[in-house]
């Protein structure tokens, strides 16, 4: 069985993971397709969705600073919300050995159990000095 000492850095390095690699990875596609909307030339090439996408950000672009703000806020609340229902579902499915995560050699959900790390895997995201504060470009975060 893994100890608290073994489960806290694993838990870090997959809230790395989870916070760089989805979260920012998410936030600055948003910023990045607003910030070169304006300059886009239309692609009549690409999927539906896709020209629907550039259409959207090329309004968003055009909106006053404020109306853009209120979205980039949004955005990241759904974000936010996406990982935390991700990781609670998770945690469900592993209550009943329907699911497990498994990160630098560790189950993380019955590890966290086990060791009662559970503020490594749930309140991690969101605490003052956790995921978000220490490892996103993005420091502000929604619910």
């Amino acid at each position: 069985m893994a100890t608290r000492e073994q489960v806290l850095p694993a838990l870090d390095r997959f809230g790395r993971e989870v916070v760089v690699g989805v979260r920012d990875s998410a936030i600055s596609e948003y910023d990045n397709g607003i910030r070169r909307a304006p300059k886009a030339k239309p692609r009549p090439d690409a999927a539906m969705a896709v020209q629907q996408r550039d259409a959207d950000a090329k309004i968003i672009a055009g909106l006053p600073d404020e109306l853009r703000d209120l979205i980039r806020r949004q955005v990241v609340d759904v974000v936010d919300n996406a990982i935390h229902h991700l990781l609670w579902r998770l945690s469900q499915e592993a209550d009943f050995d329907q699911a497990s995560l498994v990160f630098d050699g560790i189950e993380l959900f019955t590890a966290a159990t086990e060791t009662m790390a559970w503020e490594g895997l749930f309140w991690g995201p969101y605490a003052e000095d956790g995921w978000y504060a220490r490892f996103s470009e993005f420091r502000e975060h929604g619910t």
